[in-house]
This record gives C-alpha cells, sequence and structure tokens, in this order.
C-alpha cells in the first residue's frame, strides 16, 4: 500500500550530558515529511537528521524549548522532497549544547515520514 504515513519516536528523558544518535534502517524507500520536535524550557539542542557519510543531509537547526513542540516541514528541510532509500542507514543527531540555551532536557523527536 503507498501513501501511508507513520512516524518514527526519539525519546530521551533527563537532562543530557552527551550528544545522542538514534540509527535506523527501512524496509522501502520512504519520504521525510515532517519533524515534530520539543525539549524543556530553557534548554536547547541541534537536531541533525542524515546519514552515516552526511549527518545533516535532509534537516539541520536549532530546537529551542517553549510550550509546545516545534513542527517542521519540506520547507525546512536541506533537500525538499528527497527520497530515504531503503538500504541506507540513517541518523536522527541530537547535539545536547549546541543550541542557545542549556543543555538539553527531556527531548522528544518524532519523524513523520510517507511511502
Amino acid at each position: 500500500m503507498q501513501g501511508n504515513t507513520f512516524t518514527l519516536p526519539v525519546v530521551v528523558p533527563g537532562t543530557l550530558a552527551a550528544d545522542v544518535v538514534a540509527h535506523f534502517k527501512h524496509m522501502r524507500e520512504l519520504q521525510l515529511v515532517g519533524i515534530s520536535a520539543k525539549t524543556d524550557d530553557t534548554t536547547s539542542f541541534i537536531l541533525k537528521i542524515g546519514t552515516a557519510a552526511d549527518d545533516d543531509k535532509y534537516y539541520t537547526g536549532t530546537v529551542t524549548g517553549g510550550a509546545a513542540p516545534i513542527l517542521l516541514d519540506g520547507d525546512d528541510f536541506v533537500e525538499t522532497g528527497s527520497p530515504l532509500p531503503w538500504s541506507k542507514e540513517y541518523l536522527v543527531t541530537i547535539d545536547f549544547d549546541g543550541g542557545a540555551g542549556g543543555n538539553a532536557a527531556n527531548v522528544t523527536v518524532v519523524l513523520f515520514l510517507s511511502e
């Protein structure tokens, strides 16, 4: 079935003391269509979505804490509409102290992927 959209959540509780890198592969060609990200107030982090060869191939930007998660779509991505080939390894990198606030705390990143 084509046209399905699903989520890939990355949740890291507590205050981060080091970068976090989540690795994933998938079974068919997909497209990244959205990102939702959140961290506690007064904290921030740099989020990168990419591959082992290019860790910010699809997205890089700062996520600053607030009352609600931020929502990013294709206009915010480095390569709008780029497919994610099925056989590669992908990375979600959370740079815990690279943002504008204190060390990231209680981080949630949700990738929205579409067939």
